[in-house]
């Protein structure tokens, strides 16, 4: 508060603020001045690469878009190890097993902690294949759909998966698909503006498509 007269005053400010104080005795007058720091309470956030991700092969997690982070703490229970020994926004470790696995972080600052619980996936992967001249596969948003369009694949029981920037997945659902032209609809009125990637996959290949909505 400004234009106090009292010996002291008691301040609570939310952000880091200069408080100036002027003194004056006998006509004499000398000014000074102090800085309060604030520290506001830290936001945790992660994302994680490469994308997709395959068993066995090495993570890493990027923890740098937290906001006010002081010190990071990673848990992944099915990682080897469970435990990142990573004291800073950085952790790389490896996952043995197809699936979708929780992981944890968090960050604490001298103002208190949060904490992220969040999870990724591990695809069984079969390589990327290459579109022979005959197949095809494609993918695009629409403004309330993702519409993916295939033509002359081998007919059978396929994954269709979407992940989002993050390598969150947002939908799945399984499909039998054959070699005429087909068209999938599914509804992604909710989903925000970004990067996405769309997995279609069977026991025996694996199409992936970046795509911007």
């Amino acid at each position: 508060p400004g234009g106090q007269t009292t010996p002291s005053i008691t301040t609570s400010p939310t952000n880091t603020t200069t408080y100036t104080v002027t003194g004056t005795s006998s006509g004499c007058s000398n000014v000074n001045s102090v800085t309060i720091y604030v520290t506001n309470t830290p936001v945790a956030n992660a994302t994680y690469s490469p994308m997709p991700v395959c068993p066995g092969q090495t993570v890493t997690f990027d923890g740098t878009s937290s906001i006010n982070p002081g010190t990071y703490t990673w848990y992944f229970p099915a990682g080897s190890p469970s435990v990142s020994s990573a004291n800073g926004p950085f952790a790389s470790l490896t996952f043995n097993t197809s699936g979708t696995h929780p992981y944890s972080l968090i960050v604490s600052n001298a103002c208190g902690s949060d904490t992220l619980n969040s999870t990724f996936t591990i695809d069984v992967c079969t390589g990327v294949n290459k579109m022979s001249e005959k197949e095809f596969v494609n993918a695009f948003f629409t403004n309330s759909n993702l519409i993916l369009n295939t033509a002359n694949l081998n007919s059978g029981n396929y994954q269709l998966k979407l992940f989002n920037g993050l390598g969150q997945l947002i939908y799945d659902e399984n499909l039998y698909l054959n070699d005429n032209n087909q068209s999938i609809i599914v509804e992604t009125n909710n989903l925000s503006k970004g990067l996405y990637f769309v997995h279609l996959q069977n026991k025996d290949s694996q199409f992936i498509i970046k795509i911007i909505k």
